[in-house]
C-alpha cells in the first residue's frame, strides 16, 4: 500500500511519498516511488513499482517536449493510449510466464513546472485514465486520505494553496505522509520529499531538513493538542455556568 501527495505552492511544486515497498513474497522493505524524469519533472507510482521504473524511462525519452512545456489534454491522453499498450504487453508477457497473478498495474502522478514556470499535475490510474488537475492545489494516490486529520484535509480543499509559500506545502505535505503511515496499515514510516521549481530544478530533500521538517509536524500537533485541551476545558467551564442556575434553583427548594 502506498500514499503519494503533490501539492502546487506559490512558487512550484512539493510531492511526497512514504517509501514501503511490499514484493510478492510479502516481504517489506524500503525503497523510492518518486523519481526525476528532468529538471522540469517528477513522476511517483503506487502500485507495481517496478514497472513504473519502465513508463520513467518511457517518460524521459519519449516525452521530453511535454515535460518542458506541460501537459494538456492531448498529450495527456497520448501518454495514456501509450502507456495502456505497455500494461498490455506486461500482462501478456507475465501471463506467458506463469505469473498473471503478480501484476497490480500502476497508479501514477506527474509534476511539471513548464518554462513559464508554471505548476503542472497529472494523475492516471491503472486503468490509465487522465486527470489533469487544473482547478486543484493538490492530487494524491493511495486509499490513506480519508485517515489523515480532518484539519489537515480541509487546509488542502480549502486553502488556496498555490498562494502559500513552498516551504509551507513541505510541512503540510510531511504531516500528511506520517499520519497516512501512523492510521493506515501498509503504508510504511520512510519518507520522501522532492520539491520542483523553476529557480532549482527537482530537488530531494536530505535527511537533516527531513528530520527538521519532523520536528515543526510535532510541534504542529503538540500546538493541536493544547488547543483540543484548551476547547475542552473552555465548554466544560460553559456547561457547568449553564447548570448551575438549576442547581440553585434546586438547593433554594
Amino acid at each position: 500500500m502506498t500514499f503519494i501527495i503533490a501539492i502546487k505552492s506559490k512558487n512550484g511544486i512539493v510531492f511526497a511519498s512514504d517509501m514501503q515497498i511490499t514484493d510478492g513474497n510479502d516481504l517489506k522493505y524500503e525503497a523510492h516511488k518518486i523519481f526525476r524524469v528532468n529538471d522540469s519533472g517528477l513522476a511517483g507510482f503506487a502500485g507495481d513499482v517496478w514497472f513504473g521504473k519502465r513508463i520513467l524511462a518511457l517518460l524521459k525519452n519519449d516525452f521530453k517536449k511535454e515535460f518542458d512545456e506541460g501537459f494538456n489534454q492531448f498529450s495527456a491522453e497520448r501518454l495514456a493510449r501509450v502507456i495502456a499498450a505497455k500494461i498490455k504487453d506486461e500482462k501478456e508477457l507475465r501471463k506467458n510466464l506463469g505469473r498473471q497473478n503478480s501484476f497490480s498495474g500502476v497508479d501514477m502522478i506527474i509534476t511539471t513546472i513548464n518554462r513559464y514556470g508554471e505548476p503542472g499535475l497529472l494523475t492516471m490510474d491503472s486503468d490509465c485514465t487522465p486527470d489533469l488537475e487544473y482547478d486543484s492545489g493538490f492530487t494524491c494516490i493511495g486509499n490513506a486520505y480519508n485517515a489523515i486529520h480532518p484539519f489537515l484535509r480541509s487546509a488542502l480543499e480549502k486553502v488556496e494553496l498555490d498562494k502559500m509559500p513552498i516551504q509551507d506545502m513541505k510541512i503540510i505535505a510531511c504531516r500528511a505522509v506520517m499520519e497516512a503511515s501512523k492510521w493506515v496499515n501498509g503504508v510504511g514510516e520512510g519518507l520522501d520529499i522532492w520539491t520542483l521549481s523553476k529557480e532549482n530544478g527537482a530537488v530531494n530533500l536530505e535527511k537533516k531538513e527531513l528530520d527538521l521538517i519532523r520536528d515543526r509536524v510535532e510541534e504542529w500537533r503538540a500546538f493541536e493538542k493544547k488547543a483540543f485541551e484548551l476547547i475542552r476545558h473552555e465548554n466544560g467551564k460553559n456547561e457547568l455556568l449553564r447548570k448551575e442556575p438549576d442547581l440553585r434553583k434546586n438547593r433554594s427548594k
